[in-house]
């Protein structure tokens, strides 16, 4: 037997690994293929469904960050809101992929200054985080980074660009 297929343990796709290499060595390009390729192999209705369209759409989102191309946001976006409508309601990692989605469309106001992303960002963290509700996450558990305070300011930062236009990230650039 195939110790990568053994009774519970959890296989992870060769695009996945080969995805995961490319974004440690910077390479933005395949990471997005090969993070593709791993969503291509697996069913939808699999377990890892939700986190195969997480790597892809944070692939593309970085990759939209290096590059400016508004397509791969946009091609992010989706795959996101997939994502987070397979996980449970309120449970982890629905606020991971809600704070990313909030952040994807930060920087998209940021590239278009379409303000209703940022009505559209706040709106779907605060419901991710309402559902969540207080201390069913422990961020110590997570060891994402939220222990530092990233949903809080995943939170925060829709809300102070609808203030103050010249909050977001390289100011609002139409």
């Amino acid at each position: 037997m195939d110790h990568r297929s053994a009774p519970g343990r959890k296989t992870v796709s060769s695009g996945t690994r080969r995805g995961a290499v490319c974004e440690r060595l910077g390479d933005r390009d395949g990471a997005v293929h090969h993070f593709r390729q791993a969503v291509e192999e697996l069913d939808e209705e699999s377990d890892e469904w939700p986190d195969a369209l997480f790597r892809l759409a944070n692939a593309l989102h970085s990759r939209f960050l290096a590059q400016g191309e508004l397509g791969d946001i946009q091609e992010a976006l989706p795959l996101l809101e997939e994502a987070i409508d397979k996980v449970d309601e309120g449970s982890w990692p629905g606020p991971l992929i809600a704070g990313h989605i909030g952040r994807c469309l930060v920087d998209r106001f940021t590239a278009t200054g379409g303000r209703e992303d940022l009505v559209t960002a706040s709106r779907v963290i605060e419901a991710e985080l309402t559902a969540a509700g207080d201390g069913d996450i422990d961020p110590e558990d997570l060891g994402t980074g939220a222990a530092d305070g990233a949903l809080d300011r995943a939170v925060a930062l829709p809300r102070r660009v609808l203030d103050d236009p010249g909050e977001a990230p390289n100011g609002p650039e139409r």
